[in-house]
This record gives structure tokens, sequence and C-alpha cells, in this order.
């Protein structure tokens, strides 16, 4: 944890939380809901993420900087991280595209009165403010893209990219 004065912390997680006996983790991102300081810094009510879930689904902006050879990414202002050029460009664009996906579906649910169709709809979905149109076909290759992609931690080769 690096506090708003710059210094990083070590964190511990919780006696009462559910992890607190948790030796491993699949990821080394752990998520919190709070944080509170005793005797020392303690996070509760943790969940171990996959980075693909941090970088796709739980983060609300993905700034990518250019270097000589490397990209940083910046998640909502405050975590930084590194990788490849090519990989920082590949998951900006998918996070877009995941986005407009999800925003479609919830859309499309609205307009059909919370019914059947959270998730893969067979109707198109228009954006005005966006300016594109989502087929559904297209949609549901991104949504079952993103949770191959979360669900093998990015380590599989991925359907159709053997």
């Amino acid at each position: 944890f690096e506090g708003g004065d710059g210094v990083r912390t070590r964190v511990f997680i919780h006696p009462g939380s559910v992890n607190f006996t948790e030796g491993n983790f699949d990821t080394q991102w752990l998520c919190y809901l709070e944080m509170v300081h005793t005797t020392k810094p303690f996070v509760r009510e943790t969940s171990a993420t996959p980075l693909y879930a941090l970088l796709l689904v739980a983060c609300a902006h993905l700034d990518l900087t250019f270097e000589w050879n490397k990209t940083r990414l910046v998640v909502d202002n405050w975590l930084t991280l590194t990788c490849a050029g090519q990989l920082g460009c590949l998951l900006r664009c998918l996070k877009s595209l995941f986005d407009l996906a999800v925003a479609s579906c919830i859309e499309q649910a609205v307009d059909e009165g919370m019914g059947e169709g959270m998730g893969g709809g067979k109707t198109d979905t228009f954006f005005p403010s966006a300016g594109v149109r989502m087929p559904a076909a297209q949609r549901a290759q991104v949504l079952e893209l993103v949770r191959d992609l979360i669900e093998s931690s990015g380590q599989d080769p991925l359907p159709g990219m053997k």
C-alpha cells in the first residue's frame, strides 16, 4: 500500500477476513473493500483478483504512455504497470470493446424491461454518442474472449489463437 505521502507500507489481511489463513493465492493481486489501522494496517473483505479482471473489468480508465521498449499502463490514475508496447495497445482496444459490449448488454436489458437479454441477446445495439453499432455476434465474441482471458490468467492460448 502506498499512502498519500508516497511511502510504501506493508499491509496485512485482517484476522477476521475469510482469506486470513490463506497461504498462497493464484494471483498477486488482492482487492479489498475496507482498510483499518489498529496496531498495523489491515485489509478486510478481500478477494484474489486475476490481473486481466483488474485491467478489463474492475478499472474505469486505462491510460497508456509509450516509452522506448515498453508501455506504461496507468489504471484509474493510481496503479502503474509496465508491459510490452503491443500488449498495452491490445489491452486498451479490448478494454474499449468490452466496455461497449457491457453497455450494449445493459441497454438491451433496459429496452427489454430487464427480461432475458443480459449477456447475449440477438439484437444489435446502436450507441448514438459513440456512433458505433455493435452486432450481437461481435458482442458475444468480445464477452467470451474476456471471460477466457480472465479464466486462463493469460497463460493458456485462447481459442482460435493457438
